[in-house]
């Protein structure tokens, strides 16, 4: 952005308060909110903005600035419509906020190692997840009668609730242990990339005695030397979609609600420890502390570009959650009943 384009910006935002200009954008919301967006962005960057001398030479435009500015109008317009969205319908709502986040959508970019592969029929069904759009084992619209279908291991009787047009019972069932499976192809994948590729010291479900008084003894999932210190890492992956009504208005209006709960739970449990808890929720938005933890261990890789080492772990994990997501709702909606 150069300076003329600054100050017509500062132009249009200082007249925002003129009498005419307040008509027309009284009149007109969908513009005024985007103008208020991009006006509050300029107050905030112009004391980092250098002291122009017109009589000297021209200085190079600011680095950033303009994509700053942009997306504080397009972070309006998507809270907008999703405050809209959690009026008419929260579970859509919740849904586009758990598909945003730093690597929430890299299972989605072409594959580049055998990790990041996914089956054609987990990919169309997650991609159709995704978008809120029926999938192939999902007739919406034609009354059914669907029961799940998951097993448990040593048992011949299905687990028989009732299925939801969401996904929410098949993705959160106990019964024939895909969610463990799940969780250990996550813990998995971060002991090998860590020993095996960065060569850090790694130790799997090691026991530690946890604050909660009806257990005596619990197992932190993985504990990984990184920059010289122990990172204990307790590993989950959950679902935003709730079928309490409240709990699932308020996930409906923060992104990351549902990783937040449990990051917390997890810290809680063990009040002697640092623990670091590495959740995701099913749709793909990790936590706050797993951003963290990719980026670490990105840093560490000396192979290559941080971005490209974060890049590689997110298609890796994103493509694990997702795969085993699919094979959830598969198996569950596997014997529906008509």
């Amino acid at each position: 952005m150069c300076s003329s384009d600054l100050e017509s910006l500062e132009h249009v935002a200082a007249r925002l308060k003129h009498p005419t200009v307040h008509d027309f954008l009284t009149a007109h919301s969908e513009v005024k909110v985007p103008l208020q967006a991009a006006s509050a962005a300029i107050n905030d960057q112009a004391p980092k903005l250098p002291h122009y001398n017109w009589d000297g030479p021209v200085l190079p435009p600011v680095p950033g600035l303009q994509r700053k500015l942009t997306r504080a109008m397009l972070d309006t317009d998507r809270e907008k419509y999703l405050q809209e969205m959690t009026i008419s319908d929260p579970c859509q709502a919740v849904r586009v906020r758990s598909s945003g986040g730093p690597g929430a959508g890299a299972w989605l970019l072409p594959p580049t190692h055998p990790k990041h592969k996914m089956t054609s029929e987990d990919f169309a069904l997650c991609l159709r997840r995704r978008l809120g759009v029926p999938w192939a084992s999902n007739p919406w619209g034609r009354p059914v009668r669907r029961q799940c279908a998951h097993k448990p291991v040593r048992s011949l009787n299905l687990c028989g609730l009732a299925l939801d047009d969401m996904g929410l019972h098949a993705t959160t069932c106990h019964k024939g242990g895909n969610n463990m499976r799940r969780h250990d192809a996550v813990v998995r994948f971060l002991h090998e990339h860590a020993r095996d590729h960065l060569c850090l010291q790694t130790l799997l479900e090691q026991h530690v005695v946890p604050s909660t008084a009806d257990h005596d003894a619990d197992r932190i999932d993985i504990i990984i030397n990184v920059a010289g210190r122990d990172t204990h890492i307790d590993v989950a992956v959950v679902t935003p979609l709730t079928a309490q009504a409240d709990l699932l208005k308020t996930r409906a209006k923060h992104d990351g609600h549902a990783a937040l709960q449990t990051a917390n739970r997890k810290r809680n449990r063990y009040p002697n420890m640092a623990v670091l808890p590495f959740v995701l929720e099913d749709y793909g938005r990790p936590g706050k502390e797993t951003i963290g933890l990719v980026r670490a261990l990105a840093a560490a890789d000396a192979s290559t570009t941080p971005s490209q080492a974060a890049t590689h772990i997110w298609q890796c994990v994103q493509a694990i959650v997702q795969g085993h997501t699919a094979q959830a709702i598969r198996q569950a909606e596997q014997h529906r009943m008509t």
